[in-house]
């Protein structure tokens, strides 16, 4: 028995739909991300950059 032209387009709707899901899941974690240029340096490092600033 062949199958029917409307389990085809059920199979390609749920596959489109997983696939709309991943890419809204990955734009979430995306956008929620922390960028690097926000992140501060550590004591350390900026205790060592402006030792190097005030040398020159």
């Amino acid at each position: 028995m062949p199958a029917s032209p409307q389990s085809g387009c059920a199979v390609l709707r749920a596959r489109v739909l997983a696939d709309l899901a991943a890419r809204s899941d990955a734009a979430g974690i995306i956008a929620t991300a922390p960028s690097a240029a926000a992140a501060k340096d550590s004591p350390l490092i900026a205790a060592a950059k402006k030792a190097a600033a005030t040398s020159r």
